[in-house]
């Protein structure tokens, strides 16, 4: 699969009449890092005959190096002007790291994002500027799938069965809108990992908007829910044997479910 072109916080590398290129000229196998490099921290024991696990944490996250140039099927002069220079500078180099997504020529657009920023540096052959090279780096040891979004109608008689898709085994917190259908004390239970979210005196026809990952409860009865909550966060579990979530709510309601499965595919 060969890659030319990349979305970057919502424009795309071909907007700008660049596409991904190698000066190297290489036509071998490149190694570069996958992320989700664990870090495992031992101490020694027995004079070094065994040690002992204490933690583990991803050492790092992912990165990669690349090149671009201008498409030589739309310039018939590559040389890379100075407006041109600046215009990618102002939409690549940014102290921030905004979404970004390779586009392959064989795989379905927009497979898998990161949270990216770019450092650059320049290609000059004679003295004049040919290429950029972007270094990539991420905030997270692994990428995101598509957002899996799922609604359904619960009542307490029905227990709704979800897949957690992401290759992290462990728990994934979601964002959940929740709208009530009838008034009473309302909890959301995962037999899964046996956790329950509770929030107390809901109402009739009253909408929860939950970031469980960022903590933030919003109520469409702008209403203090801190005061009516069990500070339990609804989370999605994954493990080796089974990636199944089976959710019952003690309430009639409607849920809408949102998420991103983590990749670890790298780049």
């Amino acid at each position: 699969m060969f890659a030319l072109d990349f979305e970057y916080d919502g424009r795309y590398l071909s907007d700008y009449g660049f596409i991904i290129c190698d000066f190297n000229g290489t036509s071998g196998a490149e190694e570069i890092t996958a992320g989700s490099r664990i870090t495992f921290n031992k101490v020694q024991t027995h004079s070094g005959l065994k040690y002992n696990l204490t933690s583990i944490n991803y050492g790092e996250c992912l990165t990669t190096t690349f090149d671009i140039c201008k498409d030589p099927e739309l310039f018939d002069d590559l040389l890379i002007t100075n407006p041109e220079l600046r215009d990618l500078m102002r939409w690549l180099n940014r102290k921030q790291f905004l979404e970004f997504s390779v586009r392959y020529d064989d795989f379905e657009k927009n497979t898998c994002t990161y949270n990216a920023s770019f450092n650059i540096s320049k290609i000059c052959v004679a003295e004049k500027l040919y290429g950029l090279r972007l270094t990539l780096e991420t905030d997270s040891p692994f990428g995101h799938a598509k957002k899996e979004t799922l609604e359904w109608h619960s009542t307490p008689s029905i227990e709704e069965e979800i897949e957690n898709k992401s290759d992290e085994l462990g728990d994934l917190f979601p964002i959940l809108t929740i709208t009530c259908r009838e008034s009473g004390d309302f909890s959301i239970s995962n037999s899964a990992n046996n956790h329950s979210m509770e929030i107390t005196d809901c109402v009739e026809n009253e909408v929860l908007s939950i970031d469980c990952e960022n903590q933030i409860l919003i109520s469409s009865e702008q209403r203090n829910l801190l005061a009516n909550f069990n500070f339990d966060f609804f989370r999605l579990s994954n493990t080796l044997e089974d990636n199944k979530n089976r959710i019952t709510t003690s309430l009639e309601c409607d849920i809408k479910l949102e998420y991103y499965p983590i990749y670890k595919g790298g780049l």
